[in-house]
């Protein structure tokens, strides 16, 4: 699937050595996520491997569930979603994770924070678009990190409820 210089790739089994080299080296997700969970394709769950014309950028996990939010007690089909990036400052990998091939060497390099956010703003727009006409009502995922956290409130119309960040498709009715 390609769109606007991107293109999504199905996440496959053969991908396991990327989603654990970016796991390892994301200060937010080393030790406490599996990366088991960027290659997922249990029923509900989609995951995808996302590159731009320069190379890899990101996986993500879209995850089908039903939510409420906030007071509301009307639930609401949402699309979940977690993301594990390419590094984009210089870190060592584990010292069990040898970079022993051409494609893990430039894999460890931090790539321009710049194509990340570009992604991140365009792939939701088309996520926004593909899902219109769907049953579902939001985008919404948790985050432990500030940057994130206040780049997508800022600049991609996600809202704080509690620890989520909520991007509505469909605007609650209080129903």
């Amino acid at each position: 699937m390609s769109f606007q210089g991107f293109e999504l790739y199905q996440a496959k089994p053969e991908d396991f050595w990327l989603a654990m080299l970016w796991t390892a080296l994301d200060p937010h997700h080393a030790g406490k996520v599996e990366p088991e969970q960027w290659i997922d394709w249990t029923p509900g769950v989609e995951s995808y491997l996302w590159r731009d014309k320069q190379g890899w950028l990101f996986f993500s996990r879209l995850n089908r569930r039903v939510m409420c939010f906030g007071e509301e007690s009307r639930p609401r089909m949402v699309i979940e979603v977690r993301m594990q990036f390419a590094p984009y400052v210089e870190t060592a990998p584990p010292p069990n994770y040898p970079l022993n091939t051409p494609a893990r060497i430039e894999a460890a390099k931090p790539i321009n924070p710049d194509r990340t956010m570009r992604g991140l703003i365009l792939g939701t727009e088309w996520l926004c678009r593909s899902l219109a006409q769907s049953d579902v009502s939001a985008l919404c995922f948790e985050s432990e990190s500030p940057s994130l956290i206040r780049f997508c409130r800022k600049r991609m119309g996600f809202r704080q409820d509690g620890k989520s960040l909520i991007k509505w498709l469909v605007e609650p009715d209080g129903t």
